[in-house]
């Protein structure tokens, strides 16, 4: 059974962040923010953290804008006018309406990580990609660092 790996960044130093994607042997860090580019994400914004994974790690970074909420859907839930069962619903709808069960599965390949912000998956939309991912592909095994 392959694994599919997924990380925060929030409450973690740099070091125990690296150390999480080395220990688990992840070669590819599929990063499902919406925005990734805040000054506020320190060394998970997007062109140094493509630079840290590639030097210290050897692990290929990819944006993946189609694996992250709607600006909408995001700011809905951050405001909390939809709770986190409405949100996670509404996600997973938008998961399917962009088919991306049914897209290219190469960066899936070998040890993958979907990087988000929150350090807690129970409150981020990378588990909602994650389990979407499992149930539509089967024999994935889903694991949070």
């Amino acid at each position: 059974m392959r694994t599919l790996y997924t990380i925060g960044f929030t409450r973690s130093s740099a070091e125990h962040f690296f150390g999480r994607l080395r220990d688990a042997g992840v070669r590819r860090l599929l990063d499902v923010r919406l925005h990734n580019r805040s000054q506020l994400a320190g060394f998970s914004k997007a062109g140094d953290l493509e630079w840290f994974l590639a030097e210290l790690l050897d692990v290929a970074y990819e944006h993946r804008l189609d694996l992250a909420p709607t600006a909408e859907l995001l700011k809905d839930y951050q405001q909390k006018r939809v709770g986190p069962e409405e949100y996670a619903a509404a996600f997973r709808t938008l998961l399917v309406q962009r088919d991306v069960a049914g897209g290219d599965r190469t960066p899936f390949e070998g040890p993958t990580a979907l990087l988000c912000s929150e350090a807690d998956p129970d409150h981020c939309h990378r588990r909602v990609v994650a389990e979407h991912l499992a149930e539509a592909w089967g024999g994935l095994a889903v694991t949070h660092l």
